[in-house]
Formats: structure tokens, sequence, C-alpha cells
């Protein structure tokens, strides 16, 4: 049984092992204690360097710091009664998407409970409290795409929309403790989070000094693949493959053409460089703002789906001809020098069809 146990989290796919004190063992996290039992029979060994007992400890500010247990049917409820630690994963995950709706409603809003993110803070936290905080509305000028990026992103919070999808000056986060003055949690977290936005707003206003197409040749500075040469060099070729595209289809062969040629400009904006996951909807919004035409600002958006298995696809032809002559110009390119992906890790160059 111990050798089972210690080949199964030996065998745990941990990115960034760490090691603790003097010792060579490795582990996601520092191994404190350790407890194995059939039933109420304590099964003895040792893994990670700790020897086995019947110590548990609890919730590192709410519950007793070490209490023991009998057997292992106990277990839940005795975590949950004396230290304070809901191990149940389902039943935290629960109370996070209960509560979050409804501090969400209680605001006039909704929570947008990503199911990715929401796994992440279910794993995060050993007690779920969830509390409502709020943001200047000011920040709202910025596109909420760069908004509820910082929020999500690096701070693990829900954003809250009204029911026309338009972004609330308010966000919910899931709190690791029942506090006696929740407000000053809010205002911990409120405090946390406004040099992020103002970061966001900074960016977006100095950005917009300068029209997208001045960046194109800041293309030249950022490397595609060392044998593909440059960005640029990218650029030239889904320039011309977008509006041979966009003839084929029957779409704008001049707005394709055009969007192909801004497709890769907003890389060089601050916004993109501190938010990469805004490449594209800035380029959009950046467009829009220079007074590009409305499909060729699209396509800036559009170029990268579909994202994932799923996604929506490009709404319009030249959309179109944008994302598949980005995507072609990938795959050709890379199987054309011999770098065809061997595993499925190997996902540098990935792309969606």
């Amino acid at each position: 049984m111990v050798e089972l146990a210690a080949k199964a989290l030996g065998n745990l796919p941990i990115a960034k092992p760490m090691r603790w004190g003097n010792k060579t063992t490795q582990f996601i996290r520092p191994v404190k204690t350790l407890t194995m039992l059939m039933g109420s029979d304590l099964i003895e060994g040792e893994i990670l360097g700790v020897t086995s007992d019947r110590t548990i400890r609890g919730h590192r500010f709410m519950g007793e710091q070490e209490f023991t247990i009998d057997s292992a049917e106990q277990y839940p409820a005795i975590l949950e009664e004396r230290g304070k630690v809901m191990a149940d994963y389902e039943a935290r995950k629960a109370i996070i998407l209960a509560d979050s709706e409804k501090a969400a409603a209680a605001v006039g809003g909704i929570a947008d409970l990503e199911d990715d993110l929401v796994e992440e803070v279910t794993s995060l936290v050993e007690w779920p409290v969830v509390l409502t905080a709020k943001f200047e509305e000011e920040f709202l000028k910025v596109p909420s795409e760069a908004l509820v990026y910082t929020m999500k992103g690096d701070q693990k919070y829900f954003p809250v929309y009204d029911e026309n999808k338009k972004l609330l000056p308010n966000f919910i986060f899931v709190s690791n403790i029942e506090s006696k003055e929740p407000r000053h949690v809010i205002e911990g977290n409120e405090k946390v989070v406004r040099p992020r936005l103002a970061d966001a707003e900074f960016f977006f206003n100095t950005d917009r000094k300068r029209p997208l197409i001045d960046r194109l040749p800041e293309l030249e500075q950022a490397v595609f693949q060392k044998q593909l040469g440059t960005i640029k060099d990218k650029t030239d070729r889904i320039t011309a493959l977008s509006g041979y595209i966009a003839k084929q289809i029957d779409a704008d062969v001049e707005k394709a053409t055009r969007a192909g040629l801004l497709a890769k400009c907003d890389l060089m904006t601050s916004m993109v460089f501190e938010f990469t996951d805004t490449q594209g909807v800035m380029g959009m919004h950046y467009a829009t703002h220079d007074g590009e035409d409305e499909q060729v600002a699209l396509a800036l958006y559009e170029q990268y789906m579909p994202r994932f298995a799923g996604d929506d696809l490009p709404s319009t032809g030249i959309s179109s001809a944008v994302a598949m002559a980005d995507k072609l110009d990938t795959i050709v390119g890379i199987f054309g020098i011999g770098q065809a992906p061997k595993v499925l890790t190997h996902l540098h160059f990935a792309v969606h069809l």
C-alpha cells in the first residue's frame, strides 16, 4: 500500500516541484504530515520523507493546528468541524458557484463563472468565503477585455456583467478565511487590483496616440521563427495570402489585404506586451479608434478564431481570409523547415483550424 501511494504521488504531473529544508524529496509544496488509514488501522510507512501517523493539521488561521483522527471515515467531518478545512472539492465548488451568483445578483449583475477559473479557485481555497468588491467607474472607459484579463488572470477574480453583457464596476473574489471584519478583506483586494487597472488605462491611452500602421516597421524587431524570419516577414506573407484567399471566396480583396497588413501590429503595443491574451481584441479597438473600416477592425480580432475546440468561427469573409492566411502560413512554414510537431506537448506553433 505504501509503495502504491508513493508511486501515485511520484507520478503526479507537477510542472514546478520544490524542495524544502535539507531534504532531497520534491513535491508541489512542503509536506508536513502524512496520514494513511485503512478503516481505523494506521498504515505505517514513509513517503516524501514524512512518516505516517494519525496527526491532522487544520486551517492555518481558523482551525486547530493539530489533532488526531481515529478512522478514515471520520476524515471529512472532523477536518471540517475541527480543522475548518472543507475536504470535499465538489462541496467547495458548489458553495463558490451558488454564493457568487447571489453576490452578483445583489449588485444587479451576472457573474462570469468561467469553468477553468472556478476550478482553479476551488483548488486554491480550503474554506471558501465569497465576497464582492468594486473599482472606480472611470476604468470602464478601457476596453473591458483588458480589465477582465487582469481580474481573471492576475487576481483570480470573477467579473460581473449586466444583462446586456456590459462590464460592471464590481468583481467577486473568494477568500480563504471567514474574517470578523470582511470589509478589511474587501478593501485589501480593491487596493491590490486598482494599480493593475490603472496600468491598463495608462497603456490604452498611450497606445492610442499612435496609429497601428505606424507600428508596422517595429515588427522587424520581433522574431517569428529563426528560419522563417520576423513577424514583419510573416505579416508580408499574411498580407499577400489574405488578398488571394479573399478573391477565392468572393470577399473584399482590398479590405482583406489591409487587415492582413495590420494583423500583427498590436503585438508592438504596450497593452498587448503587458497583457498578452488581449492580442487581436486590442488590435480591433485600436483600428476602430484609427478610423479603419469596421470589417477590417473586426478581422484583427477574429484572425485567431477558432482558438480552441468548439470556439466561434470568423463571422465574415474578410476575417476568414486573414484567419486562414495566418494559420496556413504557420503550418506550411513549420512543416517546410522540417519542424513538424512530434508530440502533443510541442505547442509553440499550435493552431486550430
